[in-house]
């Protein structure tokens, strides 16, 4: 098991990556690389300082995980990386789906921010499977691989939409990852079913930028419409509250309307209120305004740093496609049963798990 709830394990065929959008800002992969990033570690010139240093390696000894697993998995490809960045050439992408195609007992999702990209290869990866003498049973999509986007707000989900589209036309999984959600998305207008929908606010420490509930409350309403699966991941650095009758008189008021404007979006109005207090930085409240400018509720940040909010309104969405919830639940059950079995030997109960070794890498 691993901390993404929504896969078995991950697979860093490639590491490292450069920034590409707003939502890059407090990459999680970057500030985890770095940890990791001293001579004779996995990331070694790769990152420093909580950034990515721009190289990117190529580590394909690493599916080799997948290859000695003995049940069906559910991997997240380059968790510390993208497959489609540009530096990355078309035959060693390839390379990386040909190894997928020789797994199909595995589940394996790939999220980029460069669809454009993905689009361009899955076009050029078409053309390059119909002048293949493909054997019995092969084809071009491979039904155990889910491509994904990631979006952070609806611009970037728009774009990124319309050029996942011609994976759509060849016939692939598609699915969306809105997170870390830092503006209002609506998928209700998109031009086909996506697969599976997953949802998840920002972490990052006093820097992260609040997700609204209400947003991953409509993209959870609009999943369900639409009869997409809807995995939420977590609320991020901040949790909602309803104000206090102490906070709605120092804020419902012209007062403080006329001397703290706040900007529009699709479902509420925000203002940030920081503490000037020397000490106090990163005591900030995002007070969330309704249209009609009346305070609806504020967001604060977590009273216990290391307990993420897992639930949304208090309820656990988890929901997946078929072929990757199977997976995820009976791993869940082995898992369960291999701690049950540790507890009654008096064990300490331990996280079921290996560490990723360095490996023989190709940079570029």
């Amino acid at each position: 098991m691993n901390s993404i709830r929504w896969c078995t394990d991950t697979i860093n065929v490639t590491r490292g990556c450069v920034p590409v959008s707003e939502g890059c800002a407090l990459c999680y992969a970057a500030r985890q690389a770095t940890r990791f990033a001293g001579p004779g570690l996995p990331f070694e010139g790769l990152a420093a300082g909580g950034f990515w240093t721009g190289r990117v390696g190529y580590f394909p000894d690493q599916m080799d995980k997948a290859r000695k697993a003995r049940t069906p998995q559910v991997y997240f490809v380059d968790s510390m990386s993208d497959l489609f960045i540009e530096v990355n050439s078309s035959d060693l992408i390839l390379e990386v789906f040909e190894m997928m195609r020789a797994l199909p007992q595995h589940q394996f999702v790939i999220l980029t921010k460069r669809v454009d990209r993905m689009a361009a290869w899955l076009s050029w990866y078409q053309r390059q499977m119909e002048q293949r003498d493909l054997g019995f049973g092969e084809c071009a999509v491979l039904p155990n691989v889910w491509l994904g986007f990631s979006a952070e707000n609806q611009e970037r989900f728009d774009s990124r939409m319309r050029a996942a589209h011609t994976a759509k036309e060849l016939g692939w999984h598609v699915i969306a990852s809105l997170e870390p959600l830092i503006g209002a998305i609506s998928i209700a207008s998109t031009p086909y079913d996506l697969d599976w929908v997953i949802v998840g606010g920002e972490s990052g420490g006093l820097d992260a930028r609040p997700m609204h509930t209400a947003w991953a409350r409509d993209l959870m309403v609009e999943s369900i419409e639409r009869g997409i699966p809807f995995f939420f991941k977590q609320q991020g650095e901040y949790e909602a509250r309803e104000l206090t009758p102490e906070e709605r008189f120092q804020y419902d008021n012209d007062d403080f309307r006329e001397t703290n404007p706040y900007k529009l979006n699709r479902i509420a109005s925000w203002t940030t209120l920081s503490s000037t207090e020397p000490g106090e930085r990163g005591k900030v409240k995002h007070l969330f305004f309704d249209e009609g400018g009346n305070v609806a509720g504020v967001m604060e940040r977590r009273k216990h740093k290391s307990r993420q909010v897992l639930t949304l309104d208090g309820i656990t969405h988890e929901d997946a496609p078929a072929p990757i919830a199977f997976a995820l639940r009976a791993e869940n059950l082995r898992y369960a049963k291999a701690q049950g079995m540790k507890a009654k030997r008096g064990a300490p109960a331990k996280r079921i798990g290996k560490s990723t070794p360095i490996g023989e890498g190709v940079f570029a």
